[in-house]
């Protein structure tokens, strides 16, 4: 009986997928990022069942000699077209490399338009979803309106072309479950690789963001609040790190604000990242409602410093701290600067968070529940189908 090689074809988000791998081949993980990079959790997922993986990249394709991984270049979009021409010129171009591979299953990272799934089906494939975001904004109910159920309808007759999905966070997954009811769903949770190295902070003076340095992550509504907190609080200091289109927006903002309690510190290396974690007492993710947040998984990197966050509630982390978090209204600066208050004054209140983040962190540790288990488990129910 000949032996036939399981294919698998890779369309991921925007990451260095090919700067991963060459750092994948030497045995270590991304130091560019502070979390378990889907690329690496890729190839070894490939490597454990013996299968083939076609990557598709904007990147040069690395110089490898290995016979079971291929790297396909697509550029990215174009810019001097709309952004669904661009995309639908893009995902053709991926579909031809992917008619030439052949595979028996193709996983597409969400980044991709929903409603545009089609041109990427075939019934050669099985179709699988990474979802990295939510539909519409977590803990809200759907959008209403004519125009908001065509775009609805679109979403579901694209959905009904998928065979399985792989969801960030529980709140993914109860809407995608909202939004078509036949596909195989499973929720994955995040490796924490980094080991705990508990601070001992006992008060909150230090804040930090990490993240998109955009106008929908909230950081002006932060930057705004600390501005006025650190009036009656002189020694609250915040620390916004990370790139993002209002960078140079948020640059100018905080020149005219002239704080010097608030400091910018740009892009950081993995390392830096997790410095300055430990050196923080709390985390803030202040997401709008005008994004739709996956997760937020620096919320899990903090917690190995069993540093807690304040999170927005459209941030579906929140779930997973039950009682180790602190949580307020999204888009409601007034309700930002009362949790604040609450979590500056309150040092009791604050030191039963970090308490009950020291156990929920253990948790996380031990499980077999991450995206690669997951895709491991999706790859073999194809594979001897």
């Amino acid at each position: 009986e000949v032996q036939v090689t399981f294919k698998v074809s890779y369309v991921p988000g925007p990451g260095d997928v090919v700067g991963t791998y060459e750092y994948w081949c030497k045995g270590i993980e991304d130091p560019r990022v502070p979390v378990m990079t889907y690329s690496s959790m890729m190839y070894s997922a490939v490597k454990k069942i013996n299968a083939k993986l076609q990557v598709v990249t904007p990147f040069s394709p690395p110089d490898t000699n290995e016979d079971w991984i291929i790297f396909s270049q697509v550029p990215e979009t174009s810019n001097t077209k709309s952004y669904f021409l661009s995309q639908i010129e893009r995902l053709r171009t991926i579909r031809s490399h992917l008619d030439s591979f052949s595979p028996d299953i193709v996983i597409v990272a969400s980044d991709i338009p929903t409603i545009l799934l089609f041109i990427l089906k075939s019934s050669r494939w099985k179709l699988c979803l990474s979802i990295h975001n939510t539909y519409w904004p977590a803990g809200r109910n759907p959008p209403v309106g004519y125009r908001a159920w065509i775009k609805r309808r679109l979403l579901q007759l694209n959905l009904s072309l998928v065979d399985a999905a792989i969801c960030t966070s529980k709140e993914c997954a109860r809407q995608l479950g909202m939004l078509s009811q036949r596909i195989k769903i499973k929720t994955e949770l995040p490796v924490v690789r980094h080991k705990i190295v508990p601070n001992e902070s006992t008060m909150v003076r230090k804040l930090v963001f990490l993240g998109r340095i955009e106008s929908s992550k909230g950081v002006f509504m932060l930057a705004d609040c600390v501005n006025q907190l650190s009036e009656t609080v002189p020694e609250l200091i915040c620390n916004f790190a990370g790139v993002g289109s209002d960078s140079n927006k948020f640059i100018d903002y905080l020149s005219q604000v002239n704080n010097k309690n608030i400091n910018y510190l740009g892009k950081l290396s993995a390392e830096e990242v997790h410095e300055l974690l430990h050196n923080s007492d709390l985390l803030v993710v202040p997401t709008t409602t005008a994004f739709n947040e996956g997760l937020a998984l620096v919320g899990f990197e903090a917690a190995v410093h069993i540093v807690p966050s304040l999170f927005s509630d459209v941030v579906p982390a929140h779930e997973y701290f039950e009682n180790a978090c602190s949580i307020f209204e999204a888009d409601n600066a007034k309700d930002l600067e009362l949790k604040l208050k609450e979590l500056i004054n309150n040092t009791e209140y604050y030191l039963k968070l970090k308490y009950n983040l020291n156990i929920h962190i253990q948790e996380l540790i031990d499980h077999q529940q991450s995206w690669e288990d997951h895709i491991i488990s999706i790859f073999k129910d194809y594979q001897h189908s």
